[in-house]
């Protein structure tokens, strides 16, 4: 593995990480990542190279599957994340996923709300409006929605319902927020919006992002991982992976060869 020049403190480092889905080993020996902190990190690869499931490893949801089995170490800020509740860790490590999944029938804003109720992080009205309005200007929203806040998410098209996703996930305050190919499913303009609001939110969270497109993976992360058949082929800063790759595979990948 390269090294790879950074000074920053790794939010989440993994270690002998194996994970399997019934028979099928998915993640094979992930060790030596450090992803880190207030940065974008791109996790790329070619379909069914682990990504997701990778993603899905780092707030525990893969445990929702019945037939996962995880082996190995992953932390956060040093802390052992299968020590963890689960409740607690996926409040720290938000997660956004492909298909935008607001609650469709709920208001806008109570889609941000009910969330914040839910984790007893705002009880106030006021306090609670205040929150609402300062998550949906952070994703851009605010102008678009603000004199309709009472209407059903639904409503709202496709990228913009990403964006009230990505804002429910901010005002529980997370270290971390997951995104699984946050802009597969909207159109350009809204891709653009987001991928620019990814780089802004670094400035304040990690950003774990995993993509299909390497040219997204250049444009807005700082660090890259590669993935092949289920296990990290290598990693470091994003222009020395692209420009310098230090394995075959990577090269192939990074040029549209695999």
């Amino acid at each position: 593995m390269r090294d790879s020049g950074n000074s920053r403190p790794a939010v989440i480092e993994v270690e002998r990480l194996n994970v399997w889905l019934g028979r099928v080993h998915v993640l094979k020996d992930i060790r030596g990542l450090a992803i880190p902190k207030n940065s974008v990190f791109a996790i790329m690869g070619p379909s069914g190279s682990g990504k997701t499931t990778l993603l899905k490893t780092f707030n525990r949801i893969i445990e929702l599957s019945k037939e996962a089995r995880v082996e190995g170490r992953v932390t956060l800020n040093g802390e052992d994340i299968f020590s963890m509740d689960p409740v607690v860790l996926r409040r720290r490590v938000g997660m956004v996923f492909q298909q935008p999944n607001p609650f469709p029938h709920m208001s806008i804003y109570d889609n941000i709300a009910y969330a914040l109720r839910a984790h007893g992080i705002v009880k106030d009205k006021s306090r609670l409006r205040e929150v609402v309005g300062s998550v949906l200007e952070q994703v851009g929203l605010w102008d678009e929605v603000k004199y309709r806040l009472n209407s059903p998410a639904g409503k709202l098209s496709g990228g913009q319902q990403q964006r009230l996703v990505i804002a429910r996930a901010l005002a529980l305050r997370p270290e971390v927020l997951l995104m699984d190919e946050p802009t597969s499913m909207v159109d350009v303009v809204n891709a653009t919006r987001i991928e620019r609001l990814i780089i802004e939110l670094s400035k304040d969270i990690t950003i774990v992002l995993v993509t299909h497109n390497p040219q997204q993976a250049r444009r807005v992360a700082n660090y890259v991982a590669f993935l092949y058949n289920g296990r990290l082929i290598e990693w470091g800063p994003t222009e020395e992976v692209f420009t310098s790759p230090s394995h075959r595979l990577t090269e192939m990948y990074v040029v549209g060869k695999i």
